[in-house]
């Protein structure tokens, strides 16, 4: 707006002067009013010439105006890339480090852009000065014509040379636009790799925690005989010789359940020849209630072997334990050698 001001003010002065110079034409001859009216023609065009500089630098302020809002968007972009970079640093890094180089190419376009409209800007405020100095001696207004013609000559190549850069820049531009698109495409395709390898990941997680609740096993004996038990005596098993889980108790002789689960239990026991009848009942317990039991009667003439077993279906912290049930006469059980023993396992967590 300054600049029309000032353009307006100067084909005002000049046309302030067109009274003198008609009456120096009539001294000096009818070429110097055509000069003058050269020189106001050539100002008209040098104004238009300036109109349509003033538009095409908006055109072109507006196109810088996208190139900030699609920096804005890709610094979005980037923000959301940055999110899920723990899930793959490498990839999302080498993309960061594509996208800050699409970002600074778009900065050093504008950038030059910028430089690009403001030599035009200062070439026209050079010409404003040089018509602020116009005097009536017919010498300078020739010298000036030749000024003018040098600027347009000078301001037609720094026309041409923007339009060229332009059009190159568009181009760029462009291909900087499908960069961006390819890159997005990439990000959709990560984040699709990084949800399928989360949702493999809490697969194998839950396949983990069934493998390791898998693995509870136990097998122990006695390490002495126990001779003449009374009624509900707690047999202890105080020999472990596996304890997968360390769930299974040498102190007490009880088994605690780690995890709900289908678990397998066993009892193997040996009673010594006795000079007299007797019986011995052995019972496998599952929270104080018996739930299997084992015979070991009447052996008076060589060793007794009896086995049991059972499968159980068990909560967490429920606890299992041998306990006799009924003893008779003389009773022995023989430790030692995996005479008597008591194991477990578990078959399958729930």
């Amino acid at each position: 707006m300054e600049t029309h001001t000032h353009v307006y003010i100067l084909v005002a002065f000049l046309l302030g002067t067109k009274g003198l110079l008609l009456n120096l034409n009539q001294t000096q001859g009818p070429s110097m009013f055509e000069r003058l009216n050269a020189l106001e023609k050539q100002l008209a065009d040098e104004k238009r010439q300036r109109y349509l500089l003033q538009v095409e630098y908006s055109e072109e302020k507006e196109r810088i105006a996208e190139l900030r809002h699609l920096q804005d968007t890709m610094n979005e972009t980037n923000q959301k890339l940055l999110q899920d970079y723990n899930s793959d640093p490498k990839r999302f890094q080498d993309i960061s480090t594509q996208i800050r180089g699409a970002l600074l190419s778009i900065y050093n376009l504008d950038s030059k852009h910028n430089l690009d409209i403001q030599k035009v800007l200062d070439a026209l405020r050079d010409v404003q000065t040089s018509l602020t100095d116009i005097t009536s001696n017919q010498s300078d207004i020739f010298q000036l014509q030749r000024h003018f013609r040098e600027k347009q000559n000078v301001l037609s190549n720094m026309l041409d040379a923007v339009k060229r850069n332009q059009t190159t820049n568009k181009e760029k531009i462009k291909s900087l636009r499908a960069s961006l698109v390819s890159l997005a495409n990439s990000q959709k395709n990560l984040q699709s790799t990084v949800n399928s390898t989360s949702n493999k990941q809490t697969s194998l997680n839950t396949q983990f925690n069934k493998i390791q609740r898998s693995n509870v096993a136990f097998v122990a004996e006695l390490s002495h005989d126990v001779v003449n038990p009374q009624d509900r005596y707690h047999i202890i098993f105080d020999n472990v010789k596996l304890n997968i889980g360390e769930n299974y108790s040498a102190n007490n002789g009880v088994f605690t359940a780690p995890y709900p689960g289908i678990y397998h239990f066993a009892l193997e026991l040996t009673s010594p020849p006795q000079s007299s009848d007797h019986t011995l009942h052995v019972q496998i317990i599952k929270n104080s209630v018996s739930v299997a039991v084992t015979f070991l009667d009447s052996n008076t003439q060589q060793y007794l072997r009896r086995t049991g077993s059972i499968i159980l279906e068990l909560d967490t912290s429920d606890l299992v334990w041998c306990q006799t049930d009924h003893p008779f006469d003389s009773n022995t059980l023989t430790s030692g050698n995996t005479y008597s023993m008591f194991s477990g396992f578990i078959i399958h967590p729930l």
